[in-house]
């Protein structure tokens, strides 16, 4: 049979390049918003970096605001005391 149009394995290999395209294009959205929104505001630990870099503290204070900066949390917002309490 030659019927029109259904060269190259038919209408379904056609919704297949549809869907991806569509796929690819929602995630090509979402990739540049996502990049154009993305938190441009620097750590704590940098932040502490360059006033130290400056001058800005000494080093006693770097190194216990360091410590203070890279320390787990602990308190009502960890997960692990929170369990710990509720155990």
């Amino acid at each position: 049979m030659n019927g029109m149009g259904m060269g190259m394995g038919g209408p379904g290999v056609m919704w297949i390049f549809f869907i991806l395209f569509w796929v690819l294009f929602i995630a090509g959205v979402v990739t540049v918003v996502r990049w154009l929104l993305r938190d441009k505001a620097e750590s704590p630990l940098k932040i502490l970096q360059r006033r130290y870099a400056r001058g800005e503290i000494d080093q006693e204070t770097y190194v216990r605001m360091r410590r203070d900066c890279i320390r787990p949390q602990s308190g009502p917002r960890s997960w692990n005391a929170w369990l710990r309490a509720s155990a």
